[in-house]
């Protein structure tokens, strides 16, 4: 949802309506405006789509005034879990008139993934499957960060020894070696 999508209650009566409009669809839903963040309304966020089996999505995004969540490794739906990865690049998070491969020019470190490997393994305890989503689509950044990954989490994919850290594989948009 988009971030003027805020925490009210006729918002909270169109999220409970979503499974009826899409019955033969898994409901995943992204918020973007911080006053679903509110521990109460969290908690109520929560109990709606458990109760009507909806997947919340978890996202890591600049930490940045109204329009960002904070990450709640919530799995109100056993059956899947959801992390979307839209980077971290605080200078165009807000900025007008940029396209979107601006706005999520971001290249995530080794470091920064690596973190995130525990808290991956703690949502594949409680969900049946995880979906990772890389949102971060400047150059080939979401493929490379897939790719590390997926190698941090022994998926068994496969993935060029010379995998880059921290900077693009190539402008081209291909990887060494595909």
């Amino acid at each position: 949802f988009p971030p003027w999508f805020t925490a009210r209650p006729a918002n909270f009566d169109y999220l409970a309506s979503l499974p009826e409009r899409h019955p033969q669809d898994t409901v995943v839903v992204e918020m973007r405006h911080r006053s679903w963040a509110e521990d109460e309304r969290f908690d109520q966020l929560r109990q709606l789509l458990e109760e009507a089996g909806m997947t919340y999505c978890i996202v890591d995004e600049p930490q940045l005034g109204s329009g960002s969540m904070p990450r709640h490794l919530a799995v109100p739906n056993p059956r899947l879990a959801v992390v979307r990865f839209h980077g971290r690049n605080y200078q165009t998070w807000y900025v007008k008139g940029r396209t979107s491969a601006d706005r999520f020019d971001y290249l995530y470190s080794e470091l920064e993934l690596e973190a995130w490997v525990p808290r991956v393994r703690a949502l594949a305890e409680t969900a049946e499957e995880v979906h990772l989503l890389f949102n971060n689509n400047r150059s080939n950044y979401a493929v490379v960060n897939g790719l590390q990954m997926a190698r941090l989490l022994n998926l068994g994919l496969p993935a060029p020894e010379d995998l880059p850290a921290s900077e693009p594989v190539a402008e081209q948009g291909k990887l060494p070696g595909v």
